[in-house]
C-alpha cells in the first residue's frame, strides 16, 4: 500500500562521459536541484524551464528561488 515517491532534478549542459559514467559541473547541478525536490516532485533549473516553456505544451508550478553551491 505504500508507494515509492521519487524526486527529480533536471538541468542541462555539457557533461563528461567516461566508461559509461557521466560527471561534471552540470551533473552536480542537476543533483543539487533534485536534492531540493520533495517526494513526487520534479524540479527544473531556470535554463531548462526557459527551453521547455518555449514548446508551449508543458506547464510549470510556481517558481522558487534557491542558491545552489557551485
Amino acid at each position: 500500500d505504500k508507494g515509492v515517491r521519487i524526486r527529480v532534478g533536471v538541468h542541462t549542459g555539457e557533461v563528461i562521459s567516461e566508461d559509461g559514467d557521466i560527471f561534471g559541473k552540470h551533473v552536480m547541478l542537476a543533483a543539487r536541484v533534485g536534492g531540493l525536490a520533495t517526494g513526487g516532485e520534479i524540479l527544473v533549473s531556470s535554463i531548462v524551464k526557459e527551453i521547455a516553456a518555449a514548446r508551449g505544451d508543458l506547464t510549470f508550478g510556481q517558481p522558487r528561488t534557491a542558491t545552489l553551491k557551485g
